[in-house]
């Protein structure tokens, strides 16, 4: 045998080859034949299409993304555009919708290797950023996104006025 580079040859008629190339079609003959038992990495599954609007304190976010996460197979992106937003294909069952909007301030920032950047802020609210777990169904089409800075206060419901209780009877609230 001769030995060029690195690479082991073998001459014509050299008793190991056979057993070479049976071993390598032995090794590689049941990888082969084991892909097409397994399904997929996207299989198809169960889903519906969405729309729906996204806003922030009552005016449309101008534009930014959600994506779905979902039981199977990678995240589904799609634009939110004048605070709307239509994806296709969001599989059934428990999603959770990451929404993402950034705006430019006009400013400039540094980044870690000291290169100048325009400085940009998250305008979902931090305590959305983690996103929403919603549940999807076959009847689900429409999802709305009503964002606030703050918490919303309760407004308080006008007191009803009550005639005064008879006598040996007590109003009870529940």
């Amino acid at each position: 045998m001769s030995e060029s580079r690195g690479v082991r040859s073998c001459p014509p008629g050299d008793p190991t080859l056979p057993r070479f190339r049976f071993r390598m079609l032995a090794a590689w003959l049941p990888a082969a034949l084991l892909v097409g038992c397994f399904p997929s990495s996207n299989p198809e599954f169960p889903y519906t299409n969405l729309g729906g609007t996204v806003t922030l304190d009552g005016a449309p976010i101008a534009e930014g993304s959600i994506t779905f996460l979902g039981p199977h197979g990678p995240g589904i992106t799609t634009p939110i555009v004048r605070g709307r937003y239509i994806v296709d294909k969001v599989p059934l069952g428990r999603v959770i919708a990451v929404l993402s909007a950034f705006k430019v301030t006009g400013r400039r920032t540094l980044t870690q290797d000291g290169a100048s950047v325009p400085e940009m802020i998250n305008l979902i609210p931090s305590r959305y950023q983690d996103g929403f777990i919603l549940e999807v169904t076959p009847r689900t089409s429409r999802f709305d996104f009503p964002l606030r800075h703050e918490e919303a206060q309760p407004v308080p419901a006008p007191a009803e006025e009550r005639a005064p209780p008879a006598a040996g009877h007590t109003n009870v609230d529940c």
